[in-house]
């Protein structure tokens, strides 16, 4: 992970100063949020899963954010579907939890901030501590080592039954030279603009991670349009039994 772009504040501070200028601005970021929070609900519906708010209050945690508008859309959507949820808002970085913070987030009822690192959550964070974990666009900024490492992480201090929930941008490992060279155009940008390295990973590599670390999993595509037909959204759940997840689930 560079470590150095989100720890400064360079990452956020790029992200935000995207967010001004159209046609990405907080409205339509919040609007993209949402759907893609929607469409990762009803992905867990389709599996027969139970959703990880269905209990009185369940916990909640969101892993990495972009920025107050991100985290903001979260907690709303999360409490549009029950108000009783505790959600802790985690981040290596002071800068978004310090802008959370000056919007009024943590004032919000069931809504705290905490900085800490994906990569040592045991540290702060019991096993089985939470029902639901969402992340958005994280793995792509990390090294193979450190996707395994986080999710390994997240597996831990997921209660049995619990959902991680994340989108990210990967190719299918037998891309042809044309979708790989898109694939490395986008990369390529998001790296100018963000100033945040990108490591590039295949599907395939990412499902059969999930499986080696436990996770029951199914993956999905909402557009082929543009860039985004490389996002692919993911659910992830951990087995309510110590049986281990199989290889032919959905993707």
């Amino acid at each position: 992970m560079t470590e150095s772009v989100f720890l400064n504040g360079t990452y956020h501070q790029m992200f935000g100063d995207e967010l001004q200028h159209p046609p990405y601005t907080p409205a339509l970021h919040r609007k993209n949020l949402l759907d893609s929070y929607a469409f990762s609900f009803k992905m867990i519906q389709a599996r027969g899963w139970e959703s990880p708010l269905h209990c009185l209050e369940p916990n909640v945690l969101q892993l990495g954010t972009a920025s107050y508008h991100t985290s903001k859309t979260f907690v709303d959507f999360v409490h549009a579907l029950n108000p009783r949820a505790q959600i802790s808002i985690v981040d290596i970085a002071p800068h978004p939890l310090t802008e959370c913070a000056d919007q009024g987030l943590d004032q919000e009822n069931n809504v705290n901030l905490r900085q800490a690192d994906a990569r040592t959550l045991l540290a702060i964070y019991p096993k089985d501590t939470f029902d639901h974990i969402e992340t958005d666009g994280l793995f792509q900024f990390l090294s193979a080592d450190d996707k395994r490492i986080v999710l390994s992480q997240c597996f831990a201090v997921l209660k049995p039954g619990g959902v991680l929930t994340t989108r990210d941008r990967f190719t299918p490992r037998n891309a042809d030279v044309s979708t790989q060279n898109e694939y490395e155009t986008w990369q390529s940008s998001l790296e100018r603009r963000l100033w945040a390295t990108v490591y590039p990973s295949t599907k395939e590599d990412m499902w059969d991670l999930l499986g080696k670390t436990g996770f029951s999993r199914t993956m999905a595509r909402r557009t082929m349009q543009n860039a985004l037909k490389f996002l692919n959204h993911i659910v992830a759940r951990k087995p309510t039994s110590k049986l281990r997840s199989t290889s032919t689930e959905n993707r």
